[in-house]
């Protein structure tokens, strides 16, 4: 049988050359001298080609091997590239991830988290976009971004949904507010209070104004607003109280509001969306483990500040 041109040829021939000696080349590659002088045979064979001149026990390169192991090393450093690309792929230290974010995350612990995790990760880009949540769905059904984060959405057959974390909203109060003994903030606490509200259509108000309905306790409705930040800022500026998403509200504690817990708990979920279409990197799923973790450790481990 012809012998044929192959990558284990040329690594006992570029191994040769470096070594000079049938015995280290055999040590450096785990096979037998005898397997070394078939593979540098063959590769001969192959070539038309004498490669090595023995001499005082070492082989040394021809002029032809010389100018032979200058194309073989291109070819090998193309390869080590390869590999050491993989390397850093499995082991997060490459790669690049588009995201999309509802305000909410964006505007309380996602810059804080995203920073810590590349100081983790060196080697690691992000592309992060601050949209609504329905946006988001959009920009992750239409494969935009590879991840996206978002409260809710409309059902999408080409996004594949995922809970990231789930916890009540919080009462965010002026400092000087009267606080009641047990520490818990009820809809009777409110009655007559000014209110600043999330504006209509939005889930989360929805279910706000069904547990003060339920309590028949009315709110003086003085402002609306789509976001949660915004909220926040005018309870602090003195334009009222309001209930926001626990992150949103955790990140304004010891910023000229209090922020407490609520009965009954008004629940509230953040989601990560990926297209259906595709499996999440490695790196993505990292990314949102670390997320995860991080996330529970700031809704179950910081209690709120009477």
């Amino acid at each position: 049988m012809t012998a044929r041109l192959n990558h284990r040829q040329l690594e006992a021939f570029r191994t040769l050359v470096q070594t000079g000696t049938v015995t280290a080349t055999a040590q450096l590659l785990r096979i037998s001298q005898p397997a070394v002088s078939r593979l540098i045979g063959d590769l001969e064979c192959v070539l038309g080609l004498s490669l090595f001149i023995r001499n005082k026990g070492r082989l040394t390169p021809t002029q032809e091997a010389r100018a032979l192991n200058r194309e073989v090393e291109l070819s090998f450093v193309g390869l080590e590239t390869i590999r050491q690309t993989a390397k850093d792929l499995r082991e997060y230290r490459t790669g690049s991830l588009k995201l999309a974010t509802m305000p909410a995350l964006a505007l309380s612990c996602l810059p804080s988290l995203t920073h810590r995790f590349l100081e983790n990760h060196p080697g690691v880009t992000l592309d992060l976009q601050v949209l609504p949540s329905q946006t988001v769905a959009q920009w992750v059904a239409t494969q935009r971004v590879d991840v996206g984060f978002a409260a809710q959405w409309r059902t999408d057959a080409a996004i594949s949904p995922e809970l990231l974390a789930a916890a009540a909203l919080m009462v965010v109060l002026p400092p000087d507010f009267p606080l009641p003994a047990e520490g818990v903030i009820r809809p009777e606490t409110l009655a007559g209070e000014p209110f600043v509200s999330l504006e209509l259509g939005l889930q989360t108000r929805f279910l706000i104004d069904q547990v003060f309905f339920a309590a028949k306790i009315s709110r003086r409705q003085m402002v609306e607003t789509s976001l949660s930040h915004v909220a926040c800022d005018l309870v602090a500026a003195g334009a009222g109280v309001s209930l926001v998403d626990p992150l949103t509200a955790l990140s304004f504690q010891g910023k000229g509001v209090r922020v407490m817990p609520f009965l009954p708990a008004i629940p509230f979920q953040y989601h990560v969306l990926y297209p259906k279409q595709t499996e999440p990197s490695l790196l993505a799923q990292r990314f949102v483990a670390f997320l995860k973790t991080e996330i529970v450790n700031i809704l179950f481990s910081r209690s709120a500040v009477p």
